[in-house]
């Protein structure tokens, strides 16, 4: 089969064997396979020759032992094992790590859902008290601020906040401020010059920091006296961080994996299919379109998800 693997610096396609499902895995023939940031980043021995690509949407060719849910012919999406192998002709996913695919969501939006999708609800389950027998957390009227709201994760901390009745505030670079709108953001605010001034002292009870380009002390002033600062994708020890003056405010991690084995794929596929909202997506025609664009990609900084049509 057909791969895309990081090689000399950059991306290339090769043959790969194709893979076999294990115990309790699905073996999917992909349709869609969806980037994310470890796929952006440098090579290094651990990626050298990898298959890029963790999330995937397609259909299922076979089941390995003890499966449950699923059978051949079912339209999947989900998260590959290690987080990588997906950008192939042919991947396997862990059954607990996959969700039918939601009959009004089309394949490339499935695909971009999985690992942006889970680590963005995993942030706002710290931010609702989860409410109703679904669990999802109550977000109503809450107004929150997302950094870093034009990337995967940050997008989808958007659009689920929105789904949820939240009164969502992105920041974000000026170039993006019409995907962040169209994303459910009641407000958009510029970070370009590393502080947020358009966002007034005490007027949000909740911040999600994707990226970290804003300095910590800024998110104290933002936030209202007892609001919840959840940390995403920056080291909880950086200086920005360990610099928070917190006045009685809440600080918190969120993790993909504290959330994806517990069928959190599943709640989340479901609150995107019904919000009438829609991810921003780069899609690119087939794996040799992929190889020799994304190294323009990466050095001019992904918007929103990077999806490969196979």
């Amino acid at each position: 089969m057909r791969a895309l693997v990081r090689k000399n610096g950059g991306y290339a396609c090769e043959e790969r064997a194709n893979p076999q499902p294990g115990k309790g895995q699905l073996l999917v023939r992909v349709a869609y396979c969806a980037l994310n940031r470890a796929d952006f980043a440098g090579e290094s021995l651990l990626t050298k020759g990898k298959v890029v690509g963790s999330d995937v949407a397609g259909t299922v060719v076979s089941c390995g032992a003890g499966v449950r849910g699923f059978e051949p012919g079912d339209t999947v999406c989900g998260v590959t094992p290690g987080l990588a192998g997906g950008a192939a002709g042919l991947a396997v996913l862990d059954a607990r790590w996959a969700t039918p695919v939601p009959e009004r969501m089309p394949l490339e939006e499935a695909a971009a859902l999985p690992s942006a999708g889970v680590t963005a609800y995993a942030a706002l389950r710290k931010v609702g008290a989860p409410t109703g027998t679904d669990g999802l957390p109550g977000l109503a009227g809450l107004r929150l601020l997302v950094c870093g709201a034009s990337g995967g994760v940050g997008q989808y901390a958007v659009l689920l906040a929105t789904a949820l009745g939240a009164e969502v505030t992105a920041a974000c670079s000026a170039r993006n401020f019409e995907m962040a709108r169209a994303c459910g953001a009641r407000s958009v605010a510029d970070y370009g010059k590393g502080a947020l001034a358009s966002v007034a002292d005490g007027s949000v009870d909740a911040v999600i920091g994707v990226n970290g380009r804003v300095p910590a002390r800024e998110f104290s002033r933002m936030l209202r006296s007892g609001g919840t600062f959840v940390l995403l994708g920056t080291s909880l020890a950086s200086p920005g961080v360990l610099a928070l003056p917190l006045r009685g405010n809440r600080l918190k991690v969120a993790l993909f994996f504290s959330q994806i084995g517990k069928g959190t794929l599943s709640q989340v596929a479901r609150v995107m299919a019904g919000s009438g909202l829609h991810p921003g997506l780069q899609v690119l025609d087939g794996l040799s379109a992929a190889a020799r664009a994304l190294p323009d990609i990466v050095r001019d900084h992904p918007r929103g998800k990077v999806v490969i049509r196979m």
